[in-house]
This record gives C-alpha cells, structure tokens and sequence, in this order.
C-alpha cells in the first residue's frame, strides 16, 4: 500500500474518532461530585454516639438489612422523634445546589425510612422544596425547581413510616441534577459498601456505568 494511500486511511480513521467523541462525549467522563462530603452534619436528634449526624455524608451506604450501621448512618430515638427531626449540612462557603438524594434508613427496618420532608436553605423561613419519601430502600432524589447558592441546608423530616428509630443511610448533594443513569450508578451493589476513602473514585465509576 502506498504512502498516500496509508495517510488517507489514518485520517479517515481519526475523523470518525473525532465524530463519536463530539457526539457521546468522553468514554471516561468525570463523576458528579457529592457536595455534601465536605459539609458538616448536626441534627436536633441522634440516637446515640454511632448513630450521629456526622455519619450521614461519609459517602458510606450500608445494604438493605445487613443489621449493622453503626458508624454509618444517622437514627433518632423512636420514642421521642418518630414524627419527626431537623438534620442540617453546613459548608464554610455557599456551594451551588440543584439536587440532593436521600437515602432511608434500611439496616433493619425498611419503615426506619423518614416520609415527609422540607429543605430550607440558610435563614429562609419558607422551604424551598417538599417532597414525600418512599417506603424502599436506596436513592430518592428530592430535586429544586432552580439551582440555590447556600451555606446551609436543613432537612425538616415531618413524619415517618413508623420504624423503631428513623433516619437516614446517606444524604448526598450535587451542584446539577443527577441523570437517570447517574442515579442508577447510585443503585449498584458497589456503593452499598462502605469506600475506603468516602468517595466513588473515578475509576469505579466509569466500570459501573
């Protein structure tokens, strides 16, 4: 084969390289960051030292009755906040936030799962969002009509489905709205155990989509 003919091929080749690129984007796209890795938790409620509000935004998502999340969730006493809790995540600056995920409380009582629920940013009193929670297990988003800049969210659970000590496995907070896909990777088996480093690493994330 000649030179010239070689080179046309190459070409050829690199052009439609470049054609699926601009059309589906990177093979390798980066994960959408959980803002709430970097905020603080505190709660008006915990049932005990680990079962603390700090253990809500570590990234670490305990499965369906494995009947252990301590240190890996956030619970309230049942009998004094079955009804209802204030959890809140603070940033020591305003991040921008589109979209959070909620994840119930599933070790042992899928019913261990909040119901109701309103988001209040930073001093408003009105709530930006209400959002009525499934019973199951596994992410539920709770979505803003328009993206917010805040330092604080606060979660006002108003109600449960009635489990000994409700609460949360995980609250995540992104910047833009998850797609359908990105949620389902919230789904998969690999991120219902605890991650060394609190994060999914961008490696993880791009074998589980």
């Amino acid at each position: 084969m000649s030179l010239f003919l070689t080179e046309l091929l190459l070409r050829g080749r690199i052009c439609v390289a470049c054609t699926l690129v601009a059309a589906f984007g990177s093979a390798h796209a980066a994960a959408p960051v959980n803002l709430a890795l970097k905020a603080k938790a505190s709660a008006n409620s915990e049932y005990n030292a680990n079962l603390a509000a700090s253990f809500v935004n570590d990234g670490k998502v305990p499965a369906r009755l494995c009947r252990n999340d301590n240190q890996r969730a956030w619970a309230v006493p049942g009998e004094t906040h079955r009804q209802g809790a204030e959890l809140t995540l603070t940033w020591e600056q305003p991040v921008q936030i589109k979209e959070l995920v909620y994840f119930g409380r599933t070790a042992f009582e899928i019913a261990e799962c909040w119901k109701e629920c309103e988001v209040y940013f930073d001093s408003d009193p009105q709530p930006a969002q209400s959002v009525t929670f499934e019973q199951r297990h596994g992410a539920q988003r709770i979505t803003l009509p328009e993206p917010r800049m805040a330092g604080r969210v606060t979660l006002r659970f108003k109600s449960s489905y009635g489990g000994s000590n409700p609460g949360a496995s995980e609250v995540m907070v992104y910047a833009a709205e998850l797609s359908d896909n990105e949620l389902r990777v919230l789904q998969r088996p690999f991120y219902e155990n605890p991650l060394a480093d609190s994060e999914l690493s961008k490696t993880a994330y791009d074998n589980l989509k």
